[in-house]
């Protein structure tokens, strides 16, 4: 079973990447933050918890206090002491080039879509995903 870690201060986003994900992918699990800073120390306290983390994270851009890049910045630090790889996928409402390129600066970040989730951004993050 893969687990989904969706990270955005919005909850009717959360609803909507749940139900789309129950409709287009394999069994799985989500775990949800509206906090960036809460899901970054939910992984520390895990990091050495294989069944407690996530096998990827969904991870919005823009959100207040501790932003999405606030959070890969904090996560590139901390990546390296998980018992196990995890990938980040940028879901966000951005369109800035600027956002874009910059997201390629991190190597956990494996692709940049932009909101509302299809089936297609389904299938393309779940395509390199193990069941």
């Amino acid at each position: 079973m893969i687990k989904v870690f969706i990270i955005d201060d919005n909850p009717l986003e959360h609803i909507i990447v749940d139900k789309m994900l129950v409709k287009y992918t394999y069994p799985l699990e989500t775990v949800h933050s509206i906090d960036g800073r809460l899901a970054i120390k939910l992984l520390q306290e895990n990091k050495e918890n294989a069944l407690a983390l996530p096998d990827l994270i969904l991870l919005d851009l823009n959100m207040p206090k501790f932003s999405g890049w606030d959070f890969l910045e904090s996560f590139s630090t901390l990546e390296h002491s998980l018992i196990k790889h995890v990938d980040v996928f940028i879901l966000t409402s951005s369109l800035n080039k600027h956002d874009i390129n910059r997201s390629t600066k991190y190597p956990c970040v494996k692709s940049y879509f932009v909101k509302p989730i299809t089936q297609k951004i389904i299938q393309d993050i779940f395509s390199n995903q193990v069941t």
